[in-house]
């Protein structure tokens, strides 16, 4: 299962039932924490194929503006989803799918340093590093590229960074 709302089509009354699933609002990543919470509250589910969502790019979106304090509230938010996943994957006995999503918020968190916040690898790095030596992402399934950043991030999250900063 992804963790963006976008990829869901929920019944109203699932959420009109659950006060508890409500975005936070100012928070980026919001989603990565609410779709665990509100897929645990779902009585069943469907997959389809059927493209029911286009992604708009434009101007001026969270997603493709990066000054500086955009970059660093953006990190933080992360973190802090980061921090919210590792809170709930506490709550449940098989972790593999906390693990994976804190895992790509995490090389997330170091694509974001490495391209458009290199100055603040010393200020975030610390808060990474002990998150990706706890947590290991399931291996199943992942290409040989895939299988090589998490090596390269598991030995050195510091390296990963500058070579994702190579232009």
């Amino acid at each position: 299962f992804r963790c963006y709302a976008w990829t869901y089509l929920i019944r109203r009354a699932v959420l009109e039932r659950e006060e508890a699933l409500r975005f936070e609002p100012g928070i980026l990543y919001e989603d990565v924490v609410w779709t665990p919470q509100m897929l645990l509250r779902c009585e069943r589910a469907m997959i389809t194929d059927v493209v029911a969502y286009r992604y708009l790019l434009r101007k001026g979106s969270i997603t493709h503006e990066w000054e500086q304090t955009k970059v660093k509230k953006n990190i933080e938010n992360q973190l802090l989803v980061i921090d919210r996943l590792l809170q709930q994957r506490e709550d449940h006995r098989d972790v593999r799918w906390y693990d994976n999503m804190i895992w790509a918020m995490c090389e997330s968190v170091l694509t974001t340093i490495a391209s458009r916040g290199y100055a603040l690898r010393d200020e975030f790095l610390p808060r990474v590093v002990p998150i990706i030596q706890r947590v290991q992402p399931y291996a199943a399934g992942q290409t040989r590229m895939e299988r090589i950043k998490t090596a390269i991030m598991q030995c050195s999250p510091a390296l990963y960074c500058a070579l994702r900063h190579i232009h």
